[in-house]
């Protein structure tokens, strides 16, 4: 049985509505889902740049060409293992803790530092 939804009105001000549209657009989500999801407890997260998707399928593919390439030269293992490492650190980096950052107001802390490949791609050195 679904559950049946009340209104709630609430008055912001400037400011804090427009912290609302522009922290929900960031997520891609409606103001509703928006609150909702801090209701529940999340940090929704905003939304990976299209550039971010671009880095990481392109580190996929060279990924996978070198994958093939280890029948012929097996030390390309070890360069896959790297390549890993840094699609995970970019992963953690774009998408992290789901508990820790809100609207990038505050640093987000980490298990552990990331690899400088990992900064430089973010930084887009």
């Amino acid at each position: 049985m679904k559950e049946e939804k009340e209104r709630v009105k609430v008055r912001l001000s400037e400011e804090e509505n427009e912290k609302l549209r522009r922290c929900a657009a960031a997520c891609g989500l409606t103001h509703s889902e928006f609150l909702r999801q801090l209701c529940k407890g999340r940090t929704p997260q905003p939304k990976p740049s299209e550039a971010f998707w671009n880095t990481l399928n392109t580190l996929y593919e060279v990924h996978n060409s070198f994958r093939k390439c280890v029948k012929y030269e097996p030390s390309a293992a070890e360069i896959c293992k790297e390549i890993e490492c840094l699609i995970l650190d970019l992963q953690e980096a774009q998408m992290g803790p789901s508990q820790s950052l809100l609207c990038g107001e505050k640093e987000q802390p980490r298990n552990g530092e990331l690899s400088p490949q990992a900064v430089e791609a973010i930084n887009g050195v």
